[in-house]
């Protein structure tokens, strides 16, 4: 079984989480609708995605979106006790070549679209 490195790269790579409004509400997670972040995908449901914010990210020199609860200086998630499915399924490893390919253009200064999950 995988186990998270605590790089950060998921909570900064992947800026459409998406979560059911009754998670949000179980969880007390911060989220947005997506068709306000991204009016031109087509949502065919009200589709909630986890609130982001801007940060300087002092290790790469780079102002980067990150995940609500995500806390920069640690690497660590706020909610971890309480963070969504999908973080819990989910865990970035250096086999993940699409998700790699993304941190590195990142971090080169590329204006890589972040990935969606």
């Amino acid at each position: 079984m995988k186990k998270c490195t605590e790089c950060g790269h998921c909570c900064v790579i992947f800026n459409h989480v998406a979560v059911s409004r009754f998670e949000a509400e179980l969880r007390g997670l911060k989220v947005v609708l997506a068709k306000k972040i991204f009016p031109k995908k087509e949502n065919k449901k009200d589709e909630f995605i986890l609130k982001r914010k801007r940060v300087f990210w002092g290790a790469i020199g780079k102002w980067v979106y990150v995940c609500e609860y995500f806390d920069i200086e640690t690497r660590l998630c706020s909610k971890y006790q309480n963070r969504p499915d999908i973080c819990r399924k989910y865990i970035y490893c250096d086999q993940d070549k699409r998700v790699q390919a993304e941190w590195e253009k990142l971090i080169r200064g590329d204006d890589a679209q972040c990935l969606r999950t």
